[in-house]
């Protein structure tokens, strides 16, 4: 189950009602004190009762304020009942666009903040025998059905609601209408230990996903709920999963602990029915995710982490992160279904070196990736312009505005160089005043490749005119889908120079569809070729995975001085399609055994005023192993034959075309 928007409504300072969509990773930029928090703190209130009085908009009337869920990629099946399974569908709790739509209202007093009702607006049964059964129990339910003479499993709540509902429906006596679903009520003094019929209770407890927040001001040691939230989000995740376990044991427990007060009420009835009639069995379940202590962030050198730097314990999170997507991506490739998590993290780039602030944003990403979602806040520059543009929500408030206004820049290029003005992301350089064309690329290490190709061609005097290599200006830009993507576009719309996009594909195999242009890159790419609007640009995806892919396997060889032959330790290497540049592949972890056993060490080398580190695959293969490869090995690693069957190189093709756009900007 998925979130897919939030709403609020009276919520600090969310006064009117506003919803916010919410994707897999979703970003919340904007000033400081503008509401952006406070979005984060919502969704603990709803997932987890985390409030307090002063949570209450102070316009609101009737001090009242109202936090809703709309969910997608909803279960197959849920847990309403004990040992009895049933749909959401089913039990018409669904809207009308097929999705889980909940809120939960809160009232407040001076000193506190309580529920006051939890619902689902769901196109659900208006007729006065239908609207309610999930709160009837199953004496009720068994009733209705003998009332009527109807077919169904008397032992099973779910076979006799959906008796009834069909039973109404042939009647046409359903009225399914737009409605508010109670999903939650009051305890009746006097009601059994446990009230079958909560069901936000069990819909949260089984079915949504765990949310788990981290705040910036809360990092001062393992025992801090910020430290803690990462393994408690792990820890709410297990139990969710043995849901079905722990509520037979619980079941159980319950059975025998009722037994006996019941033996015992029984007898006080006989002997002090005075005192009989003033007790009342009050039964509480067992909270779980209290009787685990996760005491286990200290070091080797027994000095606690609340003593280390806030940077170190930060990254301890961050290192959590890295580690929870590497296990999700190995569990999602075996089959494995975990519970969903969301990571809702407040300022991740607080006490970080900017050098770390694109591994955060990597980290978040494949955890996006592997299934779970990440809300993150920020308000500095040099991590906004690493997010996604999809990911970006721009929260400002108009002047006047009783209520921050909260934007996607998806559809509108203005939203983010509004966002980015805001914050202050600037161009990431300058070029040069003889700069010819501009490539953009998705880190340093595409231009270390480029830049060798670049040269193989100038002394095989090779470069096709107009094209003067030195002249090439590279932009990191992600590939056009990063906020500072538009930053960069902007400014170089400004400046008129013509613009290349080269973008790794992502390709598993041949018939792969890899990646997607992004939208907005797209656009302007069909604006130039079709109506010849706008600067000359052009977007070329690489035909094999990624730009580390084009390695010739012999140039290994030459690099390490000696025979290290790939080929014989890793047979049937997808060199085209594997993924080789990282550190947990195939490809790198045999290239690492090779180095131990034959004795040999990378070069020392600088790129670009990068010195280049051993341990760091891309470092190893762009700047080294691809530096070595030859202009020939090149030209047979992508060739390939056009339409009227003339032999082709690939990466001669990509500066064929850079030189094709110089040539349209000179008219």
């Amino acid at each position: 189950m998925k979130l897919e928007k939030v709403i609020l409504e009276g919520f600090r300072g969310y006064h009117e009602r506003t919803e916010i969509s919410v994707s897999a990773l979703t970003a919340l930029i904007g000033e400081n004190d503008v509401g952006k928090s406070s979005v984060l703190e919502a969704l603990d209130a709803f997932f987890n009762d985390v409030v307090d009085a002063q949570d209450v908009n102070t316009r609101t009337a009737g001090g009242k304020f109202t936090v809703g869920c709309i969910f997608w990629d909803l279960p197959d099946q849920i847990n309403l009942d004990a040992q009895s399974q049933t749909t959401l569908q089913d039990e018409y709790l669904l809207n009308d666009s097929g999705k889980l739509e909940i809120y939960k209202v809160w009232r407040t007093t001076a000193i506190k903040a309580e529920v006051e009702r939890i619902y689902a607006r769901a196109n659900a049964p208006a007729h006065e025998v239908g609207k309610d059964l999930l709160f009837k129990k199953r004496d009720e339910l068994k009733e209705i059905v003998e009332a009527h003479d109807l077919q169904a499993n008397k032992r099973k709540n779910p076979d006799m609601r959906q008796a009834i509902y069909r039973h109404l429906e042939a009647a046409g006596e359903l009225k399914l209408q737009p409605r508010e679903v109670e999903l939650d009520r009051p305890k009746d003094k006097g009601d059994d230990f446990q009230d079958a019929r909560k069901i936000w209770k069990k819909l949260n407890d089984r079915h949504l996903p765990v949310y788990s927040i981290f705040k910036a001001d809360q990092v001062r040691g393992d025992k801090e709920t910020a430290v803690r939230s990462p393994l408690d989000a792990t820890l709410k995740a297990a139990i969710k999963e043995l849901e079905e376990q722990l509520s037979a044991i619980t079941e159980q427990v319950q059975k025998q602990v009722k037994e006996t007060t019941d033996r015992t009420l029984e007898r006080l009835k006989r002997d002090y029915p005075e005192i009989a009639q003033s007790l009342v069995p009050d039964y509480k379940p067992p909270s779980w995710s209290k009787a685990f202590d996760l005491d286990v962030l200290r070091g080797d050198d027994d000095v606690p982490l609340n003593k280390r730097g806030t940077g170190v314990r930060r990254l301890v999170v961050l290192a959590f992160f890295q580690a929870e997507a590497e296990k999700k991506r190995q569990e999602r490739a075996e089959g494995v279904i975990q519970p969903p998590i969301i990571y809702a993290i407040e300022e991740p780039e607080t006490s970080q070196h900017p050098n770390f602030q694109r591994s955060i944003i990597e980290a978040f990403n494949s955890l996006a990736e592997a299934g779970d979602q990440v809300l993150l806040t920020t308000h500095v520059p040099g991590l906004a312009e690493l997010l996604p543009i999809d990911s970006i929500r721009f929260i400002d408030r108009p002047p006047g505005a009783s209520t921050p206004r909260v934007r996607s820049g998806t559809e509108d290029r203005d939203v983010l160089l509004e966002a980015a003005t805001s914050l202050g992301v600037l161009p990431s350089a300058i070029p040069s005043e003889n700069a010819q064309v501009a490539v953009w690329v998705e880190g340093d290490s595409d231009v270390w490749v480029l830049e060798t190709i670049a040269s193989k061609l100038d002394q095989a005097g090779a470069v096709p005119e107009p094209l003067e290599t030195s002249r090439i200006f590279f932009v990191f830009g992600g590939g056009g889908d990063q906020l500072k993507s538009i930053v960069n576009g902007e400014y170089l719309d400004a400046l008129g120079l013509p613009q290349f996009y080269l973008r790794d594909s992502d390709k598993e195999a041949p018939d792969h569809p890899g990646k997607a242009i992004p939208a907005e890159v797209a656009e302007r790419v069909r604006k130039w070729d079709e109506d010849g609007e706008g600067l000359p640009i052009a977007v070329v995806m690489t035909r094999k995975r990624e730009i580390e892919n084009y390695l010739d396997l012999a140039a290994i060889d030459r690099v390490c001085g000696t025979p290290v032959d790939i080929e014989t330790r890793l047979p049937g290497l997808d060199l085209d399609f594997g993924k080789i540049s990282e550190r947990d592949t195939d490809f790198w972890q045999e290239l690492s055994r090779a180095k131990t056993e034959l004795g040999f060490h990378f070069p020392a080398e600088v790129r670009r005023g990068v010195t280049l580190k051993h341990n760091r695959p891309k470092h190893v293969i762009c700047g080294l192993l691809l530096k070595e490869t030859t202009l020939d090995e090149l030209r047979e690693r992508c060739a390939s034959t056009d339409p009227e069957d003339a032999e082709r190189s690939e990466v001669e093709d990509w500066f064929h075309g850079i030189a094709q756009l110089v040539r349209a900007s000179q008219g």
